[in-house]
C-alpha cells in the first residue's frame, strides 16, 4: 500500500466511522433504561454551550492517543451553520504494517435548523512525513475532493461518496461483507435523515472514580456491531465504546452498564 493511499484510507475511514457512530445508526433499545431524549437536543446542548470533550483513546487497556471534540470557534463560519471540530492524535496499526503516529483535524458544518451536514473539511498527516492530506466533502454536490502533497508535488482525486468509499475499501483489502457494510453506511450518511429519524438518547448513570454521574446514553446496534456513547448533562462526551477494539474515555476509572 502506497503512502498516499494509506493516508486517504485513514482520513476517510475516520470520517465514516465517527459519523456512523454519532448520527447514522439505529438505537438498540434496552428495557427499563429510562426516558428518551432527542439526539438533536444533545447536539445543540454541546454546541450552544461551547462544550469541548477531551478523550483518551484506549486499545487493549493502553492509551494510544487522544481525541478532542467540540465546536469550532474560528472566524469565517457562516451564521446559519454549526461547526464541529474533531482533532485526533493517535497511534495507528494496520495489519502487518509498522505502527505510526497519525494526526488529523476535521470540521463538520451543520445547518442550525435541520442539523443536516452540509460540508466537511479536514486534513491529516503521518508524523515524520512531509506530505499532508486535505479533503472536502460537499453535500450539495455529493462530491469528495482529496489532495496530497508537500513542497515538491501535489496529487488530487475527485469522486462521488460511493466511489470514494469503494476506493478506500479496495485499498484496505476489505472483505466483501465489510464492503457491503461500508456501502450501506455511506448510503445512510448521504441520505441526511430528518430530525425525527435520528436515534434518541436514554438517561442512565455511570461511575467515574466511584462517583455516580447521570448521563445521556446513545446505544447503537447495526449489522451486529454494538457501541454506545455517554454524554454528561452539560454536553461533554465521557465515554465511547466501539465494536472495533477501541474505547475513548475522559478518565481511566469509568464503569458503565454492559453493552
Amino acid at each position: 500500500m502506497t503512502l498516499p493511499r494509506l493516508l486517504y484510507a485513514i482520513c476517510f475511514s475516520f470520517w465514516l466511522v465517527m459519523m456512523s457512530l454519532l448520527v447514522r445508526q439505529e438505537v438498540f433499545q434496552i428495557e427499563g433504561a429510562g426516558r428518551k431524549v432527542p439526539l438533536d437536543f444533545l447536539f445543540r446542548l454541546m454546541l450552544d454551550q461551547g462544550q469541548t470533550s477531551n478523550l483518551q483513546i484506549y486499545q487493549d487497556g493502553s492509551v494510544i492517543g487522544s481525541l478532542e471534540v467540540g465546536p469550532a470557534l474560528r472566524a469565517g463560519i457562516p451564521e446559519h451553520q454549526y461547526a464541529v471540530r474533531i482533532f485526533a492524535n493517535t497511534l495507528v496499526r494496520l495489519g502487518q504494517e509498522e505502527p505510526f503516529r497519525f494526526v488529523s483535524e476535521i470540521e463538520f458544518f451543520l445547518n442550525k435548523e435541520t442539523l443536516a451536514v452540509e460540508r466537511i473539511l479536514g486534513w491529516s498527516r503521518v508524523r515524520k512525513i512531509s506530505e499532508t492530506a486535505r479533503f472536502e466533502v460537499d453535500f450539495a454536490t455529493r462530491i469528495v475532493t482529496f489532495t496530497l502533497g508537500g513542497h515538491d508535488s501535489l496529487e488530487s482525486w475527485t469522486g462521488s461518496f460511493q466511489e470514494a468509499s469503494d476506493e478506500i475499501m479496495t485499498e484496505l483489502g476489505a472483505t466483501p461483507a465489510m464492503q457491503l457494510v461500508a456501502r450501506a453506511a455511506v448510503e445512510r450518511f448521504a441520505a441526511q435523515p430528518e430530525l425525527e429519524e435520528l436515534p434518541r438518547a436514554l438517561i442512565t448513570t455511570i461511575q467515574v472514580r466511584d462517583e455516580s454521574v447521570e448521563t445521556y446514553r446513545i446505544l447503537i446496534n447495526r449489522e451486529g456491531l454494538r457501541s454506545d456513547i455517554f454524554i454528561n448533562l452539560v454536553g461533554q462526551i465521557l465515554l465511547v465504546r466501539t465494536p472495533f477494539g477501541f474505547e475513548l474515555s475522559t478518565d481511566e476509572d469509568v464503569e458503565a452498564p454492559s453493552l
